[in-house]
């Protein structure tokens, strides 16, 4: 780019300053602003001149070019030599492309990783939410880490029992982001059982079964059907991805009466068809 904008330039270097149009508009897509740009390519033109000149010849008020001048000399795009009157000299088009080009470069990384936290943070506060306060509510969790924080408050808040149905894959993913406080209701005495399928099992899980006979563990011979969570017969999670893959996202929440009846119909249901894990 910077050996294109060189060659035409070399055109009107005789202070013929026709055409100029289409080279303010590439040094505007490099990140100046038009009138930078203009006084940057007259200043390149002139090679070394003060401000009336380049106010003159550039046919731009003398305010604006003692205005933008030392924002180019930010850039690095023109130097001020010390004299009577003040000389400016420009940077070489080709350095000067560089240093913009480095510039939007750092910019666009700068956005990227800005773009990033937007997004996790607007997930992280986002939920579709169904019902009226005092309610049952419907609700859907997009982040993963928003995800997790609910696993641990449902285990923290939970008395009774956590049934779930879920891959080993899942599962052990779940554990790791959540064991303390799914070791903390099952210190409370809260029973958990769990169905998972037979070729993604394996011993940890038996293993850990051991660690707590709160914890019963059986497998279905084929895929899990759904991946989901009980708890204590009022809270029901689902997840609704349309991808088969290992991700828990997006999750449907609710702790609405007749979901939860079918929820807990239907983990029932898979519990009586799933095979007890094998002792060794």
């Amino acid at each position: 780019m910077c050996i294109i904008i060189l060659h035409s330039i070399v055109k009107w270097v005789g202070l013929n300053l026709s055409g100029i149009d289409e080279h303010v508009e590439t040094l505007v897509k490099l990140g100046l602003t038009s009138l930078q740009a203009r006084i940057y390519l007259t200043v390149l033109t002139l090679q070394k001149a003060n401000v009336a000149k380049i106010s003159n010849t550039a046919e731009i008020a003398r305010p604006d070019v003692y205005r933008v001048l030392p924002t180019l000399e930010k850039l690095g795009l023109v130097r001020k030599i010390l004299a009577t009157p003040i000389i400016y000299e420009p940077t070489p088009l080709k350095d000067a492309c560089t240093l913009l080009l480095q510039k939007k470069k750092e910019e666009y990384s700068e956005a990227s990783e800005r773009s990033l936290t937007l997004i996790k943070e607007f997930n992280e506060q986002t939920q579709i939410v169904i019902g009226e306060s005092g309610t049952e509510h419907f609700s859907i969790i997009n982040s993963r880490e928003l995800l997790l924080e609910k696993f641990r408050a449902a285990d923290i808040a939970t008395e009774k029992s956590v049934d779930l149905i879920s891959d080993w894959q899942t599962i052990r993913g779940l554990l790791l982001g959540v064991t303390e406080a799914s070791e903390q209701a099952m210190g409370r005495g809260v029973k958990m059982r769990l169905i998972t399928d037979k070729e993604s099992f394996d011993r940890r899980a038996q293993a850990r079964r051991k660690k707590n006979p709160l914890l019963e563990v059986r497998y279905l011979d084929g895929p899990v059907p759904v991946r989901a969570g009980i708890y204590d017969g009022k809270l029901a999670n689902m997840r609704v991805r349309t991808k088969e893959d290992s991700e828990m996202t997006p999750s449907l929440w609710s702790d609405n009466p007749d979901f939860i009846k079918v929820m807990v119909g239907y983990f029932e249901c898979l519990w009586e068809k799933a095979k007890q894990a094998p002792k060794e």
